[in-house]
């Protein structure tokens, strides 16, 4: 009973409260000797209709702001001078605050964010270690055609490497096709590939290293599989492969440099205008 009487005073409080705009007015809560007023968490309510759900949302500030002045009021019992005095902690905290702050901004202003795909094979180049595969890759073109269709043609133009013969292959899948992919320039996990194509193999790497022109054939039908190119797990990668971490690696390093270089001109200005003593 008592629930649902603070419910409905909480109601009619806050909408009061609303109505009239006092900066203070009537107190939502008190604890001890300390009072919430609807001015305090005016904020938080911004933009929320008393209509819709902005009764329930006051209660459940009023009830976050009562368990926490509480606690405050406990921990102010329990502790002890010296372990109350938070000075320190605040200015090594406000030190931190305004240091990253001007370091976000000064890198804001002058990071260089554009990496060319020169800059990223050079990377990679000279950090080759760091990229190994975690799975197996393959470059590949593959048609998918109605069980009962002739795939004589299909399987000639797809182990053809000449342009003219690329062309009548778009052409046929076009025309006959249920599915079909053709750029072998992308890399693609071979797991994402036999999710599309039913092809049976317990060992990957083995199939990988002994085909290269593959036919599947289900129930309903045919698969033809021309592998371009394969990588497999645990061996090198490639840069293609690697772009967009490459993109992140090289703008953290010059993210990190252009700190560095910053701080130690700032530190070289501060000596030569004689702010620096080290006694």
């Amino acid at each position: 009973m008592r629930s649902g009487f603070f419910i409905l005073s909480l109601t009619a409080l806050f909408v009061g409260c609303l109505q009239k705009k006092s900066p203070n007015g009537e107190p939502l809560a008190r604890v001890g000797n300390h009072f919430l007023y609807i001015s305090d968490i005016n904020s938080a309510l911004a933009g929320r209709s008393p209509l819709q759900d902005s009764v329930p949302y006051l209660k459940k500030l009023v009830q976050e702001w009562v368990r926490e002045q509480v606690l405050l009021d406990k921990a102010n019992k329990v502790l002890t001078a010296a372990q109350k005095d938070k000075r320190k902690e605040l200015d090594a905290y406000l030190t931190a605050l305004l240091v990253y702050d001007y370091q976000r901004q000064m890198v804001e202003q002058k990071l260089d964010t554009m990496v060319t795909d020169t800059q990223i094979k050079q990377y990679f180049e000279k950090n080759k270690a760091d990229f190994e595969l975690k799975q197996n890759l393959i470059r590949f073109r593959y048609v998918k055609l109605k069980k009962n269709m002739p795939a004589d043609e299909a399987k000639t133009l797809i182990g053809s490497d000449k342009e003219e013969d690329l062309k009548r292959l778009k052409l046929f899948c076009r025309q006959h096709a249920s599915n079909y992919f053709l750029n072998d320039k992308v890399w693609l996990s071979f797991q994402d590939v036999l999710k599309e194509i039913p092809i049976q193999t317990y060992n990957e790497e083995d199939f990988l290293k002994n085909n290269t022109m593959v036919e599947v054939k289900d129930n309903e039908y045919t698969y033809l599989v021309r592998i371009s190119d394969y990588r497999v797990k645990n061996g090198q990668s490639q840069p293609e492969l690697e772009h967009d971490r490459i993109v992140q690696m090289i703008v953290q390093a010059r993210k990190a440099k252009l700190i560095r270089e910053s701080e130690q001109q700032v530190l070289k200005e501060a000596e030569l205008n004689g702010s620096i003593e080290i006694f």
